[in-house]
């Protein structure tokens, strides 16, 4: 999955929601300054292996 140039974008959801992704791989962000948290609740993604952040653009908490 890919975010890519989404200014105004907080957070991918700001609910206590559980997210369940059973076959994603690999997440990218980029120019998306305003994002500080993926999600509020419980995110599962048991075949997550790479995560890549712009860097120096923001900070997650």
């Amino acid at each position: 999955m890919e975010l890519t140039s989404l200014s105004c974008l907080g957070s991918f959801c700001n609910g206590n929601q559980t997210f369940i992704f059973p076959s994603l791989t690999w997440l990218i962000v980029k120019e998306c300054p305003q994002m500080e948290i993926f999600s509020s609740g419980v995110t599962v993604a048991p075949y997550l292996t790479k995560i890549e952040v712009e860097e120096g653009t923001f900070r997650w908490k």
